[in-house]
């Protein structure tokens, strides 16, 4: 009816021989605790019967005491039939009296109700008694405006009935799950656990299953022979709006302290948008041996204004870092919305600085959003903590070497904390050389690229080209760089810095100490500041 599913669900009339009088009891709570209103029908009069049968839901009102506050929202409604217009009065004031006495037998030694009535109810406002006509009365329908008033609420101040609140106001999905997780708890007799720990969980766990998949492949399609760096189709809908521009605004945030980085991202802010529509979220392999590389030619190719020389190859180096930020920040961004989606009903907004929010599910009880809110911080807050390193995982390899090359000198291209050995392809690109004028003709610089201080075309006699006396330390450009025939000063490189070059102190690490070999130091660091081991956990591959 409108944008407003209702469910009804037919327990096909309480007390028959069919069932036994414990499943009448579980009926009658499962009844009450997912519906917002229980429609009872009996006869004319409260007999035997239905004092039986009050005392049987009496007994089953223990079995599902929960602090959640979706359950037990509803009204009851007892439909008396058959009545004529001279006995309603009677009805009406021979089943109230029933009722108040039924609770007033059933209290606590402090005088508090537990009477199924309103243990299921909560409250005497939400039972109400209507007698109805014989079916053929021609009264009989217009009664039927009852359960329309009962449901929609009324706004007679003679009979003011406030309007039944949508308990699951996320939709048919939190219903069906809510459901299915009493029916399971009803059917194994388990009456000591706590619903909304169970209900958690399992939303919990079902999301997790598809992450590592968004995460990798930024779909929720899952292969696991998926090898292909190319986009492939998405049989899941996830609907997921791409804002390039709150991407580029949150890379600016987390590179507001570096000037050279906020300078880049202003620089190629277009750039960056165009080859981010050009290369789509779904299908891209984040974990794919040859994504770098992948990544690098389409760079490259959708770039072309943004070159790497030797006097650009470090803004070269921030941008396309940045670009590869950008790639795992739309993942995480993806990610984020549709978890969001997913687990909105339990507070959840954000993956970074995750914190507890306002559920919009109403409750007066004060201890059972408390109780809630708990529960959903202890699996949602570690679900969280799961995904954040999952994404730091893949974020990682996507994070460039960055240490100079001992090659081209230009900063290493290759994965971080990749490994090392002299036959290793340190770099995407050939090297590239500088240019060096001179008075007569024009000669390219012989020095490798990325060098320091002046170009050296090494065939004429500029400098003094002997060996540089600190050849043995590391970032040496090997020959002197003082003038030709230049005094007893011994020969020195143009290089601003000269590393220790021995090993470094972290057991195994295979590189060099890049600390000034003039400065005094007992521990010897290499440029590489995080853990270069692979992970631990079978089957991750990271």
């Amino acid at each position: 009816v409108g944008d407003v599913l209702y469910v009804i669900l037919d327990f096909e009339g309480l007390g028959s021989f069919a069932r036994s009088p414990q499943e009448d009891a579980l009926l009658s709570i499962f009844n009450a605790s997912i519906s917002n209103c229980t429609i009872f029908r009996c006869e004319n009069r409260f007999d035997q019967d239905i004092a039986k049968m009050f005392e049987r839901f009496q007994k089953g009102v223990q079995f599902l005491r929960d602090e959640n506050d979706k359950l037990f929202k509803g009204r009851l409604l007892i439909v008396v039939k058959d009545i004529t217009n001279s006995d309603i009065d009677q009805v009406l004031s021979e089943f109230s009296e029933k009722i108040v006495s039924f609770c007033k037998d059933c209290t606590d030694k402090n005088g508090e109700s537990e009477s199924f009535v309103m243990q299921m109810y909560k409250d005497s406002t939400n039972i109400h008694i209507e007698p109805y006509p014989p079916l053929m009365h021609e009264s009989y329908f217009k009664k039927l405006d009852a359960l329309r008033i009962l449901i929609d609420g009324s706004v007679h101040d003679s009979q003011w009935i406030a309007p039944l609140p949508i308990i699951h106001s996320n939709g048919g999905v939190p219903f069906l799950r809510h459901m299915k997780a009493i029916m399971a708890r009803l059917a194994m007799k388990d009456w000591n656990s706590n619903l909304s720990e169970q209900i958690i969980e399992s939303v919990v766990e079902k999301v997790q299953q598809c992450t590592k998949c968004i995460i990798k492949f930024g779909t929720l399609t899952n292969s696991k022979t998926f090898e292909s760096l190319e986009r492939f189709d998405v049989n899941e809908d996830m609907e997921v709006v791409d804002v390039i521009n709150s991407l580029l605004q949150k890379l600016e945030h987390i590179c507001s302290q570096s000037s050279e980085q906020s300078n880049t991202i202003k620089q190629w802010k277009e750039s960056f948008e165009k080859i981010l529509d050009n290369i789509p979220n779904g299908g891209l392999n984040l974990i794919h041996n040859n994504i770098l590389k992948y990544l690098y030619g389409e760079f490259e190719r959708q770039m072309p204004e943004c070159k790497r020389g030797h006097s650009t190859h470090r803004q070269w180096f921030i941008a396309f870092q940045l670009f590869l930020k950008l790639i795992c920040l739309r993942r995480e961004l993806i990610l984020e919305k549709w978890i969001a989606n997913e687990l909105h009903e339990f507070g959840f907004q954000t993956l970074r600085g995750y914190s507890m929010q306002e559920q919009k599910v109403d409750t007066t009880d004060k201890r059972a959003k408390h109780c809630q809110n708990e529960v959903a911080v202890k699996f949602v807050k570690l679900f969280v903590n799961s995904v954040l390193n999952q994404l730091q995982a893949v974020e990682n390899l996507l994070m460039l070497c960055g240490v100079k090359c001992r090659n081209c000198y230009f900063q290493c291209l290759l994965r971080h904390a990749h490994e090392w050995n002299s036959k290793t392809d340190h770099s995407f690109v050939v090297k590239q050389v500088a240019v060096v004028v001179t008075e007569k003709d024009i000669l390219p610089c012989k020095l490798q690229a990325g060098h320091e201080s002046f170009h050296d075309c090494r065939q004429k006699r500029h400098k003094c080209d002997n060996n540089c006396v600190l050849i043995k330390y590391g970032n040496c450009n090997k020959k002197c760089a003082l003038e030709f025939d230049h005094s007893s000063e011994v020969c020195i490189c143009n290089s601003s810095i000269h590393y220790c070059n021995e090993n470094c102190s972290l057991p195994g690490c295979p590189n060099k100490c890049e600390i000034d070999y003039a400065k005094e130091h007992t521990r010897h660091e290499c440029p590489e500041k995080k853990c270069t081991k692979r992970c631990e956990i079978p089957e991750c591959g990271i």
